[in-house]
């Protein structure tokens, strides 16, 4: 149960933070083709700075995780974001940040697992 209201508390963290990104940067973000890749690139470092900072050690948490920040990041997005900007599922770049915030906690745990592995 523990680990379930951090994976709420901390999915909603994420989408708020790409939410303040995407408000803040929404006057040059149609000017530059970076920012559209700089932004969901963000959201896959921000997950993992989240899995780094909750101390996930195993893959099967790390997907629960992921499972959950992406139901919620989808869930608000779906339900507020829509509301500013009304195409947001029309654009590639918002599901390359899907698809980062579900692979990159488990893309990292796996890597720490294999270093861990290669110093015994």
């Amino acid at each position: 149960m523990k680990t379930f209201l951090k994976a709420l508390i901390s999915g909603f963290l994420l989408w708020a933070i790409m939410f303040d990104l995407m408000f803040l940067s929404s006057g040059i973000y149609n000017q530059y083709d970076l920012i559209k890749f700089l932004i969901p690139l963000l959201s896959g470092i921000i997950a993992v700075l989240f899995i780094n900072y909750l101390k996930v050690k195993n893959i099967k948490q790390a997907a629960i995780y992921s499972i959950i920040w992406l139901t919620i990041v989808l869930f608000f997005d779906y339900f507020v974001t829509v509301k500013f900007v009304d195409q947001t599922f029309n654009y590639i770049y918002f599901w390359f940040a899907y698809i980062l915030i579900f692979i990159s906690p488990l893309i990292y745990v796996s890597l720490l697992k294999k270093k861990s592995i290669w110093k015994k």
